[in-house]
This record gives structure tokens, sequence and C-alpha cells, in this order.
């Protein structure tokens, strides 16, 4: 990883997060905690943006490019991957750091 965004760079206004709310149904059983911990593939703008918002804004996490600028990674203030970046957000995030 060469590049790192910082994400409060953005001054994008972020509605609430609504994409990813878990519900009682989809998280009850043996594999609850994997997928709470399962790393979220964030394809597009709004997807990134709510993710963000979500894990406590722009200055709780981490976004690191790839060397060749392909993909990305989000990591939180731990340093742990809680998500990978691509596609639409990708291209919206090189934009950004550019």
């Amino acid at each position: 990883m060469s590049t790192i965004l910082n994400n409060t760079d953005n001054n994008t206004t972020m509605q609430p997060p609504s994409f990813y709310k878990n519900t009682n149904d989809s998280t009850q059983g043996s594999s609850s905690s994997f997928f709470q911990s399962f790393p979220v593939d964030l394809t597009t703008v709004k997807g990134y943006l709510e993710f963000i918002q979500k894990k406590g804004g722009p200055s709780k996490v981490i976004t690191e490019f790839n060397e060749d600028k392909s993909g990305g990674v989000v990591l939180n203030g731990k340093g742990d991957k809680i998500a990978t970046v691509s596609g639409e957000a990708m291209e919206y995030l090189i934009k950004l750091a550019s």
C-alpha cells in the first residue's frame, strides 16, 4: 500500500447510514460473529460514504490504495482491514487524492 487518503479531506455531506444496518434476523446463529468480522467490498461512492459514516466518520478510519491504485482497503483505528474498495468508489477516491 503506497497511497493513504485522509478521509477528513472529504467535504461531502453524509446522510445517516441505512445500507449497512444489520437486523436481528440476519445475524442470528453461529455465523453471527463471522458476518460481523468479514470485510465489506465497497464498490459505489454512496456505499463507501455510508460505510465510513457508520464506522464513526472520516476521522475514525484510513483508506489505503494499492501501489498501482487498482483497489484499496479501509482500516479501522487498530489497523484491522474492515473493507476493500474497488470500482466506482476507487475512481472517486483517486480523484479526491489527485
